[in-house]
């Protein structure tokens, strides 16, 4: 103990810890420790753990266009607790939100903005606007879809200011367009800029609150005022239950609903964007005022709002601190706080009440779970292509999916080529064996009935000659590749009727050679040329995509297939794509 305090006393002589700590717990609370005051403790404690969450995933995130959605995706995925780390961040913004409203809502009813307090109400409003700037900012950070597109719409806000608006959004985008320069600017400025500001002006708030001390709620009176708590330990309790309820409710979020993750940022799509639940009054206020009229909704009502909060200490000329005295600027106060929140109700409800809406949000949210489903299966490479998604999309735009299915989804019955569902695996092998004229298969085409089923032959058989197919593609299975029964293939196949059609090697017969079946070799000559002698020669009925389709293109639809094959017919259920033609 003599030790503790001789280190102590060291420490005090050099720094004076104990009189800043005396002025940190120690200050009187007139009238008693009471909840109403806990609202600006909690929203230090909550930018607190936005600054530590933050810091966490800065580690993680790759600031460009190719690299942000797939270090978010990394972070959230694969790292530890990864996905805790961003959930509290992501619901700590409205949180921070939530709590600024409230603390401003509790400064006004108490009047503590009035005389001698004008400048921390002002320093309080400027805050709240930070922490706006804050939630914008970070929106786009993922450069995912949903951040994408709403951040657009706030920037052409920006931009259709008079005079200015033109400059304001270029500086935003960092040019004329949004590409990368975008996202670093945004970067910027929500981890560098901002913080420092926040930082600044919330040393500024609580060095004015301290100087001018609590403000009791109106009408106390002077028996109640006589009671003096002390800020240790009756005022910190009921900032550390507040601090934990936020914590809990958080962690609770984070856990149980989690962080949202949209599909990359995709330009050319047709994205339904709408902003954050607390930018969607302006959203909806929008709608009322169109054409010319648009700069009022966007421009001049917001204005005029900000400028009331700042003006609002010198706006009221009250002679007292109770609402009734106060109602010149109670109405207007009032009107602005329950007129945003009946115009997000009203949006809400709107877009709750679409059909085409849902829809859209249905489908956009699919997209969302394919992107992250192909990310966990196939990964992101250099350039940020989902390699999966990549080679689905690439399959789409060619019409693949117009003639070849997966699990049924997407074909026309006219040109039922073979369905891709596992396709090249022990069990498609085995399948095709059994009925090759099936609609899974070689059905749908005009070669139909040039192969016989040999549905006849023993399943010892069948499952040998399916091994002596799987292991023609040099890709290993799952489980490995029976050697005794790729022999036992390779003499049923030499003693049966399979060579008069077929050779294993790559010379042709009269149908496809089986040397290297399946391999990636095989699969690009059957992309490039399927109506070679060696592939389907006469039997033909593919295009040829050899110029259509570049070697890294090949690549992603290589990836594409063998992630088919390897997830099987059932399990690829519910996660087909299905063509956007």
């Amino acid at each position: 103990m003599n030790s503790s305090r001789k280190i102590g006393d060291w420490l005090d002589e050099r720094t004076g810890w104990r009189r800043l700590r005396d002025e940190a717990l120690l200050e009187p609370i007139p009238g008693g420790a009471k909840w109403a005051y806990v609202f600006g403790s909690g929203l230090a404690f909550t930018f607190l753990l936005q600054a530590i969450t933050g810091i966490t995933m800065a580690m993680y995130f790759s600031p460009s266009a190719t690299d942000a959605w797939a270090s978010v995706w990394y972070l959230q995925t694969q790292v530890t607790w990864g996905y805790l780390v961003r959930g509290l961040h992501h619901f700590g913004s409205s949180a921070m939100v939530v709590l600024a409203v409230i603390h401003m809502v509790q400064v006004f009813v108490f009047g503590a903005y009035r005389k001698p307090r004008e400048l921390n109400w002002i320093f309080g409003v400027v805050l709240l606007f930070l922490v706006l700037g804050f939630s914008l900012t970070g929106y786009l950070l993922p450069w995912d879809q949903k951040g994408y597109w709403a951040t657009q719409v706030a920037t052409k806000i920006m931009g259709s200011a008079p005079v200015l608006g033109e400059y304001v959004q270029r500086f935003m985008q960092g040019g004329t367009e949004y590409g990368n320069l975008t996202l670093t600017r945004f970067y910027a400025l929500h981890v560098f800029v901002l913080p420092a500001l926040l930082v600044l002006v919330t040393v500024g708030h609580i060095y004015l609150f301290r100087r001018h001390g609590i403000t009791t709620p109106p009408g106390m009176s002077e028996t109640a005022r006589a009671r003096v708590d002390r800020f240790w330990p009756a005022q910190v309790f009921k900032d550390t239950v507040l601090a934990l309820a936020i914590l809990g409710t958080l962690l609770a979020l984070a856990i149980f609903v989690g962080a949202p993750l949209d599909q990359p940022a995709d330009p050319t799509s047709n994205y339904e964007a709408r902003p954050e639940w607390y930018f969607l009054f302006l959203f909806q206020l929008l709608k009322y005022f169109e054409g010319p009229m648009a700069l009022i909704g966007t421009i001049v009502i917001p204005t005029l709002g900000a400028l009331f909060l700042f003006l609002l200490p010198f706006l009221d000329r009250a002679k007292e601190r109770s609402l009734r005295a106060r109602l010149p600027v109670v109405i207007p106060f009032v009107a602005m706080i329950g007129g945003a929140g009946v115009l997000t109700a009203i949006a809400l409800q709107s877009d709750a009440n679409s059909e085409d809406f849902q829809k859209h949000i249905a489908a956009q949210n699919q997209s969302a779970k394919l992107a992250l489903n192909y990310a966990d299966h196939g990964g992101v490479d250099d350039l940020g292509n989902i390699i999966l998604m990549r080679g689905h999309q690439l399959m789409d735009d060619r019409g693949c999916f117009g003639c070849h299915a997966v699990n049924g989804i997407s074909t026309p019955e006219e040109k039922g080529g073979p369905d891709l569902s596992g396709f090249l695996s022990r069990e498609w092998f085995l399948s095709f064996l059994r009925d090759p004229d099936s609609a899974r298969h070689f059905g749908g085409l005009k070669a139909e009935g040039t192969m016989p089923s040999f549905a006849e032959l023993p399943e010892a058989d069948l499952l040998a000659l399916t091994e002596m197919l799987v292991a023609e593609s040099g890709i290993p299975p799952v489980p490995p590749v029976d050697a005794a029964l790729v022999a036992k293939g390779r003499e049923l196949f030499a003693a049966g009727d399979c060579s008069t059609c077929h050779s294993l090697t790559r010379e042709a017969v009269d149908g496809p050679a089986l040397g290297g079946f399946g391999s990636d070799r095989w699969i690009k000559r059957l992309l490039n040329q399927p109506g070679a002698p060696d592939m389907f020669g006469e039997y033909n009925e593919m295009p040829s995509f050899e110029d259509d389709l570049s070697d890294s293109d090949v690549g992603y639809v290589l990836a594409y297939l063998r992630y088919l094959r390897d997830i099987g017919p059932a399990k690829s259920e519910g996660e087909a794509p299905q063509s956007s033609r």
